[in-house]
Order: structure tokens, then sequence, then C-alpha cells
């Protein structure tokens, strides 16, 4: 009385095999999604420099275009990281969801304006037509909710480097002493 054993053996698929052949590829969306936190990051600090430059040429117009910019490309970047740490999180979620995010990606993608995120910082310093300032004012606008505070933020932004240029000016440095420790107390 023997027992009946098949000697076949029937293939197993591991899960994580499965689920990337029938998903979308979340580790290439992933990689573009970094190229672009990369190339927007350059484009703010750009933007940053264009700022102090603008207000050492007291160009007021011009720093507050830039501020614009550098406000939509920091909401972006938040929008853009927020979208990678959920597909961090998604590797052991369900075809849906990893669907439902690259979706979301791709729209992400859609929403850029690219007028907003082009590196022409240093065309909007030498000079442009008032029209594609204006342009771009408009555009940052429907996508910016402070917009009404970045003339203020500008504003805060020439008061200080007006009070540093200033040759009697304490300005604001710190001394360093070496016999204080970090906490601020003498040894």
């Amino acid at each position: 009385m023997g027992i009946c054993m098949s000697k076949h053996s029937h293939r197993k698929v591991s899960v994580k095999a499965r689920n990337n052949d029938q998903g979308p590829d979340l580790a290439k969306i992933r990689a573009e999604l970094i190229s672009r936190i990369h190339s927007l990051h350059s484009v703010k600090s750009e933007c940053k420099q264009g700022i102090e430059i603008c207000a050492i040429q007291k160009e007021k117009s011009k720093a507050i275009i830039l501020k614009a910019k550098q406000e939509y490309i920091n909401g972006k970047l938040k929008e853009i990281q927020d979208l990678i740490k959920l597909i961090d999180d998604s590797q052991d979620k369900p075809i849906k969801d990893k669907n439902m995010i690259a979706s979301h990606a791709l729209k992400l993608n859609e929403t850029l304006d690219p007028i907003l995120i082009e590196n022409d910082i240093d065309e909007i310093i030498s000079g442009r037509e008032r029209k594609q300032y204006d342009e771009i004012l408009q555009r940052s606008q429907i996508f910016n909710k402070d917009s009404l505070d970045i003339p203020s933020q500008v504003d805060q932004l020439f008061e200080s480097s007006a009070s540093l240029n200033e040759p009697n000016s304490g300005g604001v440095r710190r001394k360093y002493n070496r016999r204080t420790k970090s906490s601020g107390k003498l040894l």
C-alpha cells in the first residue's frame, strides 16, 4: 500500500516577479522624477542667485518674477518628493495602487508649466519684453496660493540687502569667540 507521489514539479513564480510583469515600471518613473528634482533644484538655486543680483541692481520687478518662479518650483518639488515617497512605499501594494501612482506621476508631469520651470534666469535679468514678464506672473499666480505675499517678501529681501550694504551698518554678522562653548557659556 504505497502512496502515489507525483514527480512533476510545479513552477512557482514569486509574488514580486508577478507584480513587476503586470504593473507599471515604478523604478523607471522614480528615476525620471529624481532627475526632474535635480533639474528643478538647479533652476531654483539660480532663481535665488538672480534675486540677489536684482537686489544689488535694484530691479524689483525682475526680482518679483524670479521669486514667483522660485515659489512655483518649491511647490512642485514638494509634490514630486511626496510622489517618490508613495512609490517607495508601494513595493508591496497591489497592482491597482501602482497603476494609480503611475497615473498620478503622468498627471504631475503634464501639470508642470514649461515657462515656469524653464531655466531662463539670465534672460530675465538681462532684459525681456514686458509681455513675457506679465505672462510669467499670471501663470505663477494661478499655481501659487501665496502670490500676493511675494512682493512683500521681495521688499524684505531688498531692505535686508540695503542694510548690509550701508557703510556703517553692523549687519547681522556674529563673532566667534574661542573661549565659549556651543552653549554660549565661558570656559
